[in-house]
């Protein structure tokens, strides 16, 4: 049986990008650094000639995918991204950092593990680039000391874009004082400023509402929601022309 050709999985970071234009920071990394030509290029790996045997081509329509076969690559992409994770859990964790997600996905007739991570609640420090190039370099490593995933991939590790949802504490905590969209479990939705994380996991948000035809925004008093009757939030584009800082007390706009 003939084996394929297999390329080095991860190793040199080659370059970075947004993740979907929203402010996240990813890594992709993909080559051998044993492997580097001096202009930087990863050089393909020689795979060796074959002869085979000429098939026909055979007409009518192409692959079918039923879905039997479709749960089939469904469940298996959740076994590796439960195996991926346990893997990394302690790794990122290692690295002052929280493992948000991970997605082994299929992209481009290509394998992709993806890998965001973020801020723990009491870490004040962004997650610029150098950051997530040093978490890169340890996920890498993990993952092919323990080889998690079956077949080659591409690995990409980046931080939670700037719309992602606020799903945990922590989130919260790294969007107080910015402007936020909450929607609430019986639908109510409030947009204003997250002024607070309270310790019983409550959030403290003053409603906003923009102001019209250069009117000041309306500023509401300050509104307790539980963390738990939150269904969806997330941080909104600031159109209050408040300051981090300013809960509006002393505008002329305060509703009563």
């Amino acid at each position: 049986m003939a084996s394929g050709c297999r390329r080095a999985r991860t190793r040199v970071i080659l370059a970075t990008r947004e993740v979907d234009g929203t402010g996240g920071i990813a890594v992709l990394i993909a080559g051998d650094p044993a492997t580097r030509t001096p202009g930087g290029r990863v050089p393909a790996v020689a795979c060796p000639r074959q002869s085979l045997p000429w098939v026909p081509q055979l007409e009518g329509p192409g692959p079918v995918h039923t879905k039997e076969a479709v749960m089939v690559a469904a469940a298996s992409a959740a076994g590796s991204t439960q195996r991926v994770r346990q893997v990394l859990d302690p790794v990122v964790a290692a690295s002052g950092l929280v493992l948000e997600d991970v997605r082994v996905r299929r992209s481009g007739g290509r394998q992709v593990v993806e890998v965001l991570v973020g801020p723990d609640e009491h870490d004040e420090r962004d997650v610029d680039l150098d950051r997530v190039a040093e978490v890169t370099r340890a996920v890498s490593d993990a993952l092919d000391a323990s080889d998690p995933v079956a077949g080659e991939y591409t690995l990409e590790v980046g931080s939670r874009g700037a719309d992602s949802p606020l799903t945990a504490r922590r989130h919260f905590v790294h969007a107080v004082g910015r402007s936020v969209r909450v929607r609430r479990r019986d639908g109510e939705v409030l947009t204003g400023r997250l002024t607070d994380v309270q310790d019983d996991d409550a959030l403290v948000v003053v409603p906003v509402t923009p102001g019209l035809k250069g009117r000041p925004p309306r500023i509401g008093a300050p509104l307790t929601i539980a963390l738990d009757d939150v269904a969806d939030a997330r941080v909104e584009v600031d159109l209050s022309g408040l300051g981090p800082d300013d809960d509006g007390a002393d505008d002329a706009g305060r509703e009563s």
